[in-house]
């Protein structure tokens, strides 16, 4: 390899790494879950709170291992404003986690999986706080998962 090219391929990896994060969140699922979360990255985000920006899209990934097989997994994505008691509903555009994002089931116990999505962030959502959850559910309605960020939305 010329030095030009090892140049290039360690320039690309590094850009590649610095535009995602591991944000700190928070395990929703603990005692309840059927999996470990090794980590939650989004990108675009340099600083936490998550800036989400209306009109366009965040990627969220997240490293998990399930502790149990799963044959059907679908994921759930809500978020709480703080002057509404509830949690609203974030529509996903497939909520079937085992197709075209990263991940195929059956998932085998034990083995780690790096699920990756795009969450639309719709110019219709108001600029607001917000502390998004995000949960993973089997065949059986089980709990694989759930993961929480506080992130803002802006215009």
């Amino acid at each position: 390899m010329t030095k030009s090219l090892i140049l290039s391929s360690f320039v690309l990896c590094f850009l590649a790494l610095a535009s995602s994060t591991h944000v700190d969140f928070e395990d929703c699922g603990k005692g309840k879950a059927t999996s470990t979360i090794a980590f939650v990255d989004i990108t675009p985000c340099d600083k936490q709170p998550c800036t989400l920006k209306r009109g366009t899209e965040e990627t969220m990934e997240v490293q998990f291992t399930p502790h149990k097989a799963i044959t059907a997994a679908k994921t759930i994505v809500h978020g709480k404003l703080p002057y509404l008691p509830v949690q609203l509903p974030f529509p996903v555009d497939n909520p079937d986690a085992c197709k075209d994002q990263g991940i195929e089931c059956p998932m085998a116990a034990g083995k780690t999986y790096t699920f990756k999505t795009v969450l639309p962030i719709k110019s219709m959502y108001p600029t607001t706080p917000v502390i998004v959850t995000w949960e993973m559910k089997d065949q059986d309605n089980n709990l694989v998962y759930c993961w929480q960020i506080a992130a803002q939305i802006e215009g």
